[in-house]
């Protein structure tokens, strides 16, 4: 639901139902409803909780989190999508990591800003010759870069992705599918 109430543009997906609603206006309890910046468009807010929580809940499970994650160095495939740039922020600036990230040379700027040290242009060089050894590698996009990642003679100790996969020589991953 995305309304103006009071002045306040608000959104919140209404709890209980499984379609949502159709309806103009829907009563809903204030400790349930997130307020929207005036800086940030209702269409972009709404973005925010699938691809917050795809990202979070991918890394959540991760050996070690949050706390023991500090400093540690990260790749994050497709960096420039929606769950990758989210998942920029949060490891950089909550979790306090080093991340690395693919894109094209266009999103290099976008990606830096966000929070990314290091971002791979994958139309011109492969990940696998990042000279960093990676902690964690969150993969949003597995079923392209699964295999070269397990495959790649990388030191991994953690992958987090999105859906379920075969591991070899991975010491601890999670999935949220």
């Amino acid at each position: 639901v995305l309304q103006t109430l009071f002045g306040v543009q608000a959104m919140q997906p209404l709890l209980l139902t499984r379609w949502g609603s159709y309806a103009e206006y829907a009563a809903v309890d204030y400790r349930h409803a997130a307020i929207v910046p005036e800086s940030l468009s209702l269409k972009h807010a709404a973005s925010l909780p699938l691809v917050g929580l795809t990202a979070v809940q991918a890394l959540r499970n991760v050996q070690g989190y949050p706390g023991s994650l500090r400093n540690k160095n990260i790749l994050i495939q497709a960096g420039a999508g929606g769950v990758g740039t989210f998942a920029i922020q949060w490891c950089s600036k909550i979790l306090s990591m080093n991340v690395t990230t693919t894109a094209s040379s266009g999103k290099s700027s976008l990606l830096e800003r966000l929070g990314a040290s290091q971002v791979i242009d994958y139309t011109t060089t492969q990940f696998e010759t990042a000279n960093v050894v990676f902690d964690v590698v969150f993969d949003t996009m597995s079923f392209a870069y699964e295999h070269r990642t397990l495959n790649s003679g990388l030191n991994v100790t953690s992958f987090a992705l999105l859906c379920k996969l075969s591991l070899k020589n991975v010491r601890f991953f999670t999935h949220i599918w």
